[in-house]
Order: structure tokens, then sequence, then C-alpha cells
């Protein structure tokens, strides 16, 4: 349970860094974004081509418009044209902040907006006069406020709330968006009647032979007709209907016309390459189907042999192409980077990316028919991720300038310690011999604050062995050539300055030494489906364990109910999709429902050697999916370095080992990066929960924050890097007692617009002071659902002993040689 504690001590900064994040997402609620009427373009204020600099196109447009309106652009007021684009979710300050703008390059972007916008605006209008010339009445009778309550008001935000989103600052622009969107959508059914005329024209009868109806359920069978209608502002009768399916039925000809091009240009390009293929083998090596070919033409919509045979030399022809595509790939970075692919490990890449998936299905899904393009896809994926991943996660687009900037030398090996660069004299730099970093041992003792046990002749020592010696883990940070000491207790150490009050409360938790304690844990979690026409349906699961701790080891044992979560699943994705899932998956679905139903499971740790053993009922149907055996009586084992049950807890040692954990779970993060990461997680922490947030009553510290203070707090700390979200709720509560009791609770309830549309609310309390605790959390979205999780534990010494390793005769078998791939 302490271990529950030091998560929940960090949750009111997890839930405000995770805010953008937090939303239960429905199946099928839109966005405004991604949903607009047929022929409406999602645009934001300014269209982005629009703002090409340097583009002679748009340079020409922009100097028209102000040749042709120079009063207008001598008037414009850039900060009052910001306020009513941005004002609402951002700053000027931060704006000028992300990019990296002066206030003269402010005033030109402004502009440049504007003027787009009005641009834009003329472009719009001359196409709705257009139509209205050509259509002599079609807009006398429109209603702009009532086309937009058709057609938006579903998507529960307002006209006002419409106009900021798109930057309409008056009655005319919104009449005009209206008018556009309308206009629009008249056009695109005007060109699918054009469409479906020419070919019936070409091909008589074609179109009256049609069934609309049956196409539409064989593609879009997750809809109702009236539903899938709304989304098309133009006319949305039967005959808009069966042009609207007639088109998509014209637009899977054209594909399947360009695939058999493709097809017969490569075939000429590779004089043979289709002799003697074999479609019925390529299915079986490739799909996964128990009767091949009747369930993949059904499911593929191939009507004969012939669009059978087509479909799959495709496949083939596609999968050629891309191995072609991939060696071009490959080569090419070669050539840029020398020697750099050359010890690229497949398998180990796969195991630390793909662990919750098997080499087999990997290759089969992705149609990658050797050992040869197993390796060609993932060396590719690695390819991407160097020259793409570190510039999407924000990482440095030039290594040496930030390692530079970091405190290290570009160019040669670098040696940082708890996030400082060590500095190394021309005649006494670190070097690789052997596979082993050599590093002064001066300079190493005084980094590491003892002297390193081997010393060289000429005064070096091994890094690596130096520094675990002295408690420090090492890693290798490829991107900056640099060799990585990092001693997470160090940096807890320093935070637990600012927690005084909360590590207080946690050390008259600790144990007596010697004792063995015991504690019984249930978990419930229970799920709402509101349905206001059958009746909402609760679907209950539950778990429990004991476990038992001593010196020597520790033994947990526990039961699970899952059994209503397959109801629950079928709930939240209907009957047609849960029908849907099981049938294609097959026995893989109905297996993973297997494990979803009751069972146990058995985990003991020996101190000693450090071991931890695993074992539980649900892993036959868990091997069963993943294509694997697995023998009865098994302990899955693993040499976790437990050697203890840990120290007293502290809240820096838990934000260290929570930002070290998060840091190591992604690929994108150098290691250079930890320590201070470790750092700004321990300031973000303290914002909330440090000695500073409590307020001395009586004998009690009592911390209360409201959605102001969090939000200025968070401020404080992160700067213009802070986004500011906007909550309906938001406050934090905490009471330490001067018996070590910590009660608390809190709630979250982000704006809309924040959580994809959806209202929702979270909220907590708890109760804990290391013998009876609890936690409730409540996650409620409005008119949909409610989740309610339950946790409760007590603990108290014991003198029972706990089994800390399997029992004589189970087989134990290491985790390494079950998941090796």
């Amino acid at each position: 349970m302490k271990k529950l504690l030091t998560l929940m001590l960090v949750l009111a900064t997890s839930l405000s860094l995770l805010t953008p994040a937090l939303a239960v997402e429905a199946p099928e609620v839109p966005s405004v974004l991604d949903v607009l009427p047929d022929g409406a373009a999602a645009v934001t204020t300014v269209p982005d081509e629009a703002l090409s600099d340097g583009e002679p196109e748009w340079e020409a447009e922009k100097t028209a418009w102000l040749a042709a309106h120079p009063e207008e652009a001598a008037s414009f007021d850039a900060d009052a044209w910001f306020a009513s684009i941005y004002g609402d979710y951002s700053t000027k300050e931060d704006y000028l902040y992300w990019n990296g703008s002066t206030e003269e390059d402010f005033q030109q972007e402004m502009l440049d907006e504007y003027i787009a916008f009005q641009l834009y605006q003329e472009e719009r209008r001359t196409t709705v006069e257009a139509y209205e010339t050509a259509h002599p009445g079609t807009l006398a009778a429109f209603d702009a406020d009532a086309w937009f309550e058709t057609n938006y008001g579903a998507y529960d935000y307002t006209k006002e709330e419409y106009m900021v989103l798109y930057g309409l600052a008056t009655e005319e622009d919104f009449l005009l968006d209206m008018q556009y969107e309308y206009v629009s959508g008249l056009l695109e059914a005007d060109n699918r009647r054009q469409r479906v005329e020419a070919y019936e024209a070409s091909h008589p009868g074609a179109f009256a032979a049609f069934d609309a109806d049956a196409w539409f359920a064989q593609h879009h069978p997750y809809y109702e007709k009236e539903e899938y209608m709304s989304s098309f502002s133009s006319a949305k009768d039967d005959a808009a209907f069966r042009d609207i399916m007639f088109c998509e039925y014209l637009d899977e000809l054209d594909l399947k016309q360009a695939q058999r091009d493709e097809v017969a240009a490569y075939a000429s390009e590779h004089p043979g390459v289709l002799e003697g293929f074999d479609p019925m083998a390529y299915l079986a090596d490739h799909y996964d189907y128990q009767d091949p070919k009747a369930a993949f033409m059904e499911d593929y919509g191939l009507s004969d042999d012939q669009e059978f045979l087509e479909y799959l030399q495709y496949a083939y022809v596609s999968a050629l192409k891309a191995r072609e595509e991939r060696a071009v790939r490959i080569a090419d970075y070669e050539a840029a980077n020398p020697g750099s692919t050359a010890g690229f490990d497949a398998d180990a890449y796969f195991s630390e990316n793909y662990s919750y998936d098997t080499k087999e299905r990997f290759m089969l899904s992705r149609e990658l028919d050797t050992e040869e393009d197993f390796h060609d896809y993932l060396l590719c994926e690695w390819i991407d991720y160097q020259e793409y991943g570190d510039w999407w996660w924000g990482a440095p687009a030039d290594y040496d300038a930030e390692k530079e900037l970091l405190g290290g030398v570009p160019g040669e090996l670098g040696i940082m310690v708890n996030g400082v660069y060590l500095q190394f004299g021309s005649d006494q730099k670190p070097y690789a011999q052997d596979g082993t970093t050599f590093v002064p041992s001066e300079i190493l003792a005084q980094a590491l604050g003892q002297t390193p046990r081997t010393v060289t002749t000429n005064g070096y020592s091994p890094l690596r062995a130096s520094a675990e010696e002295a408690g420090y883990t090492v890693y290798w940070d490829q991107n900056f050539e640099t060799a990585v000491l990092l001693d997470p207790e160090e940096a807890a150490a320093a935070m637990d300055e600012s927690f005084t009050i909360l590590n207080g409360a946690l050390a008259k938790w600790a144990p007596a030494s010697g004792q063995n304690h015991q504690t019984d844990c249930t978990i419930a979690l229970d799920t709402t489906l509101f349905n206001s026409i059958d009746g909402d349906k609760t679907y209950a699961v539950s778990a429990a364990f004991r476990q038992l701790l001593s010196p020597a080891g520790m033994e947990l044992s526990g039961t699970y109910d899952l059994s209503e979560l397959e109801e629950l699943i079928r709930g939240l994705l209907g009957d047609e999709m849960y029908d849907y899932l099981s049938q294609d998956a097959g026995t893989e679905f109905q297996a993973l429902m297997d494990l979803l139903r009751a069972g146990d499971f058995q985990i003991r740790a020996d101190y000693e050697s450090g071991m931890l053993y695993l074992t539980s009922s649900s892993f036959p149907s868990l091997f069963s999916i993943m294509g694997k055996t697995y023998p009865k009586d098994v302990w899955f084992s693993w040499d976790s370095g437990l050697t203890s049950a840990g120290a007293t807890a502290t809240v820096g040692a838990a934000v260290a080992a929570a930002s070290l954990a998060s840091d190591l779970q992604s690929p994108y993060i150098s290691p250079v990066y930890y320590y201070q990461n470790i750092l700004n997680a321990g300031s973000m922490t303290a914002a909330v929960l440090g000695d500073d947030q409590f307020e001395a009553k009586g004998s009690d510290h009592v911390l209360a924050l409201d959605a102001e203070e969090l939000t200025a707090l968070f401020y404080g700390v992160l700067g213009d890097s802070y986004y500011d979200l906007s909550f309906r709720e938001l406050s934090l509560t905490l009471t330490v007692g001067e018996d070590g009791t910590i009660d608390g609770s809190f709630a979250l309830r982000p704006e809309s617009e924040y959580s994809f549309l959806l209202d929702m609310r979270l909220a907590g309390d708890w109760s804990f002071n290391g013998k009876e605790d609890s936690f409730h959390l409540e996650l409620h979205v409005k008119n949909l659902c409610k989740m309610a999780i339950s946790v409760e534990s007590e603990t108290s010494v014991t003198s029972q002993e706990p089994q800390t390793t399997p029992p004589e005769g189970d087989a134990v078998v290491p985790v390494d040689e079950s998941f090796g791939g």
C-alpha cells in the first residue's frame, strides 16, 4: 500500500500534466474539425498555404491587396487582431516565445494573417455570388442561424464559440461562412450528379441496377442511413443518397483500375514477375483465414475469381515494391552515414519495441516474407526515428550545438554525472578501449565522491565499474556520444528538502526492524453505462490480494473476477461492433475474453537472491493469444534486483523513480536529460505538494488549492511552456495529521473543448495511515457513463512467514526464455 500512497501523493501533479490527454472518447462523436458538412473546408482562421513565405503567388496577392486597401492596412491593429483570434487560448507573450518572434515580426505576421483572411473571404464571396448568379434565388430565403443549428447543433457548441474558433468577427462573416458551406454542398451534389450521368451515358442501365441500400449496408455497417446522411450539407433525400452511394461505387472502380494499371506497369518493368503466381498459395501465406477464399472474398468485396486474382496480384506487387523502396532507403541512409546500419539487430529492436506481439504475427500482418524483409522493415523504422523522431519529440536538430550548450565538447567522448558534464584538460581526455571507457582517476574520484579501486599506470580508471561501485547507474547516449552516470537518490535527497511535512508522515509508517507484516487489500471497479431508454446498467469487476512481507522476502497471492468485463465491452462497443470483432478475430478474441474472467495469481520475491517469481491461472489464455505453449504449474522468474522491502518511502524518491521510469519507457528521450527531467518533476510536484503550500492548523498541516491557485503555481514553475487550460472545476485538498494520517481529495472538470467535446468530471478522495488505507476515484462522463474505483487495505504485524520461492517440483522458467520472440 505504500507504493499506492506514494503514487497518490503526486496524483494532483500527474492529473494536471495529463489533462490535455485526459479524455474518454465516445464512438463516433465527431469534433468540429473533422466532421464539417460535405463541401465545407475545415480551415482555421487563415489557410496555411496562404502564408508560405517567399511564394511568388502569395507575395503578389499580398502586394495587390495592400495597394487596393492602403488605409485599412495603415490602421490595422495587430494586438486587437491577435486578441480576437488567439485571445481565448493564448497570450501575446506565449506567441512571441513559441514562434521566436520579435515585436516587428509580430506586427507583420498578424498583418499577413489578416490579409490572408480577407483574401480567403473574398474567394468564398466570389464562389457564393457566382452560384447565386447561375441559380437566381437560391440564397433568397437562406437562414444562416437555422442552417447552423441543423448542421452543428448536435456538436454541443454555440454560434459564438464557432465564430471564435473560425475567426469570424462579425455577423456578416458568419453569414458568408454559412452561405459558402451551403453552396459548397450544392456544388458537390451537382458534381456527383454530373459524374453519375457521365457514367450512365457510357454504361446504360448501370445506375438503374445499382442497389444503394445494399451498398450502404456492406460498406457502412455501423451507421444508420439517416445518421450517415446528416454529415452532408446538400440534399438528404433518397435521390441524393443514391448519388452518394453510386459515386462511392465509382471510386472503388477507379481504385481497382488504378491497381490494375500499377500491376501492369510493374510487370512491364519486371518481365516474368507474375509467371506462376498462385493466388491461393499467396492467400494462405499472407492472410489468416480458416476458410480462405470464400471468407476473404466476402470481407474484401471481391465478386469473382478475376477480382480475387487481381487483388492478390496487387498485394504481391505492392510487397515487392515496398521491398525495393526499403532497400533504396537503407542504401541512401548508409551512403550518408557510413557504417551506421551495420550493427543493427532486428530481433533486439523488435523485442524492445514490440514486446506485446509475436514475430510471426508481426511479419504476417505486414506481409514480410523473409528474415531480410523483417530486418529491412525494422531498420527503415529505426532510420525514420533517427531522421524524424527527434524532431517530432522536440529533440534538438543540432546535437553538437545542444551538447555544447549542456557543457560538453562536440566531437569528443563526453562523461556526464547527475546532469553535469565533466571537464577534462587537453592532455586528460577520456577514451574507449576494447569496449571499456577509461576516465582520468582524479577527475572521476572527485565526481563520484570516492576513489576508484582500479587505477591504471597512466592514471585512468574504468568508468562503468567505478561508477557502479559508487552506486551510480550508467547509460550510453549515442546521439550525444556521452556516458551518463545517474544517482536518483541524490536528486531525491535534494527534492525531499521541500517535502518535510509529507515525509514526516511517511516516516511514521515505517515498520519496526525485523517485523513481518500482512496486508489485505480489495479493489472494486463499478462502471455504469447510462441508457435513458432501456435503463442504466452497472458492471462490476473486482480483485483481492494478501501480501506477506518480511526481511527475507515477499509473498503476494490474490484473485480477480473480471467476468462482467466482457459484457461491459459489449455495452461500450454495441452488439454489432462486438460481434464483428469476435467473428473477425476468431479464437484469439475468445481467448482474450477467457483471460478476462475470474482467476488467481501469485508473486514471490526472494531478497537474498533478488529473484522475483510470478504465476497465474490466466497464463494459458494469455499464451494462447500469443501463439505460445504453456506448461502447467510453471512460474516465470527474473532478476529484479530487490534485496529488501526498501527504505522508508519519500516523496522525492517516488518522484525520481516515476520520472526515470517514464523516461526509460520512451525511446525518444536522450539519457543526458534524465537527471534534469527528475529535477523538473520535483519542481512541479513541490509547486503543488511542497511544504510552502501547507498551512498549520493546530497539530495538522492543511493544503487547499483551487483552480486559480493551481494554475498560478504551474505557470510559476513552467512559465511560458505551461498550457493555460480552462476548468469548470479544479481543486485539491490535503490534511496531514500529527499521527501521520494523510487525508485528501481532488476534483477536475475541464471545459468541454479540452476533452473532445465530452463533458466529464474526475474526482477522488483518500485516507492513508499505513494501517488502514483507502482510495476512491470516480470518472463521470455526462450522458455516457460513470466509473468508480475503490481500493481498501489493512496492514498489521504478523508472525506468519512468506513463501519466497516457488513450491518444490514446480517448473521455473526465466522470462527472457519465454518472451524472446
